[in-house]
């Protein structure tokens, strides 16, 4: 607020009269028309980032999980699809040839292939929508992989010098080689996130047990036995015997590496 100032009778300013100053004068408009300063940033405005709002600058991390979901994901469809269709293609073989449809599927090779398959594919059905697999579905992929596993052991130890009939060179190699390492690389590269323990150990053990005990049962019914070392014909049922104790070993001793490996590896996604 001014002040009012006293005036003479002329106009003039009375002495020692107090003049207040106009609050509109031009001294008070320049103040208004002063520029103001604004403080420099030490980090300029990047052409993604809209003043005020955060930065939308990726972070590298979720860049990089998202690689290894994709990577996953074409790795699971990929091999999965390949070794049905290896499978497929002997079945083909055999039918042609006027074999037994149900010796085929008699194959710890052929059955264990295609449980991974299976498992492959509806994993990478999970990844793609975005979900995480259930502890029940972790221990069959488990199982899976125990199974290939010994796939791959028990013919290099046992059968690689047979004679294996009809089976395409490219689909040994992908049953019997190929497929087993990369199930195995694969649940190192993204172990389960369910502990894994002697209960689930226990568990992975039923499939080669049903296994076992259906050769067995159908073999003289069928005369049929899918693998030489189980032909009670080739030294008796003690040897058998012996042969499967191995391999049941074996199965323990793979499940524990297996079960402890991915309880103690990180997850990749």
């Amino acid at each position: 607020m001014s002040r009012t100032h006293a005036c003479h009778p002329c106009g003039q300013p009375a002495p020692n009269a107090i003049i207040a100053e106009d609050p509109l004068s031009s001294h008070s408009l320049l103040a208004f028309r002063r520029p103001i300063a604004i403080p420099e940033s030490n980090h300029p405005i990047r052409k993604d980032q809209v003043p005020g709002r955060p930065s939308q600058e990726a972070d590298p991390r979720a860049g990089n999980a998202m690689t290894r979901r994709n990577f996953l994901i074409a790795e699971r469809i990929i091999f999965g699809l390949l070794t049905l269709i290896a499978v497929g293609t002997q079945l083909a073989v055999h039918i042609s040839h006027k074999f037994d449809v149900v010796n085929f599927f008699s194959y710890f090779t052929n059955l264990s292939n295609i449980f991974a398959a299976i498992v492959f594919l509806v994993g990478a059905v999970f990844l793609i929508q975005r979900r995480e697999p259930t502890p029940t579905q972790e221990v069959i992929r488990g199982a899976s992989v125990v199974a290939m596993v010994i796939v791959g052991i028990v013919y290099n130890l046992l059968l690689r010098n047979e004679d294996l009939g009809t089976l395409l060179p490219w689909v040994n190699f992908v049953v019997h080689f190929l497929m087993p390492v990369v199930v195995l690389f694969d649940w190192l590269f993204q172990p389960p996130k369910t502990q894994m323990g002697a209960r689930q150990l226990a568990s992975w053990l039923i499939y080669p047990l049903l296994f076992l005990v259906y050769t067995l049962v159908r073999g003289p019914i069928a005369k049929f036995y899918p693998y030489p070392f189980l032909n009670p014909a080739n030294g008796g049922y003690g040897v058998v015997a012996i042969y499967c104790a191995g391999i049941f070993i074996t199965f323990l001793i793979v499940g524990g590496v297996l079960s402890t490996a991915a309880n103690r590896l990180p997850h990749n996604v």
